[in-house]
């Protein structure tokens, strides 16, 4: 396989602040075939006492355009009692320039034991 692949991250922290930013491609080796892959991801978070939040944005692309997406996220978590955690999140993903658009909301609990 003569592909080539970079993945590189950045991660920060500033008082109740946080970012990040990830990045990741993979060009195809193969003879004759051009689906090279690119996704880069931002995460912004902030937390105070027992509540934190962070908003998320991917985009992912290709070549023949076959899976490009985009994905955004606003994502909450309360630290109830010592190991546990209940979190919200609602998440939009949209595909083929918009054609496909879904949303989704979950929540739910952590116990660490």
């Amino acid at each position: 396989d003569n592909s080539d692949q970079v993945a590189a991250s950045i991660a920060g922290q500033m008082a109740s602040f946080n970012a990040a930013v990830q990045y990741y491609t993979k060009e195809s080796g193969t003879a004759g075939v051009n689906n090279d892959f690119e996704q880069t991801r931002f995460v912004v978070g902030y937390k105070t006492g027992p509540f934190s939040l962070a908003v998320d944005y991917a985009v992912t692309e290709t070549d023949t355009k076959s899976i490009d997406a985009e994905t955004t996220g606003l994502n909450f978590v309360y630290n109830a009692a010592t190991g546990v955690q209940l979190y919200a999140g609602a998440r939009n993903a949209q595909a083929n320039s918009g054609v496909e658009d879904e949303n989704a909301f979950l929540m739910g609990a952590r116990v660490k034991f």
